[in-house]
């Protein structure tokens, strides 16, 4: 009985150091990974609406402002939103008084984009709008 007792617990044992290794730190390394995974994608989701706006209005026909946000997420979010209706959105990031600042603007690509149909367009879709260059 007592050789049952402690055969039974060195199996359990053996199976507890054999799972530890095989499980050993690979959970907390797969997390961290995912973790760097989702903050490379918010980089690059916030490096695609983020130009210089000098070159933007140099390039641009037209830019006219949608909305300002006070946080980042709402403003990519709006990017995204107003590139999927096949606008040309970018987003300017601003200090004033201490206070950061996202604005999220449309621009022309070329001279055949005209700001009426554009402006028509997005107060169809219940966006105020102001014209930063015209």
């Amino acid at each position: 009985m007592k050789e049952r007792v402690i055969g039974s617990l060195f199996l359990i044992l053996i199976v507890l150091i054999i799972s530890f290794n095989a499980f050993k730190a690979k959970g907390l390394d797969n997390i961290k990974k995912y973790q760097d995974e989702i903050k490379q994608e918010e980089v690059k989701k916030e490096e695609r609406f983020f130009y210089d706006e000098t070159l933007k209005i140099s390039d641009s026909q037209w830019i006219i402002q949608v909305d300002t946000f006070e946080k980042i997420e709402p403003a990519l979010l709006l990017a995204e939103k107003l590139e999927n209706q096949r606008f040309n959105a970018y987003i300017i990031k601003k200090t004033i008084a201490e206070k950061r600042i996202y604005r999220v603007r449309i621009y022309s690509k070329n001279s055949d984009d005209a700001i009426d149909e554009t402006i028509e367009k997005l107060k169809e879709s219940g966006y105020s709008v102001s014209i930063i260059k015209k």
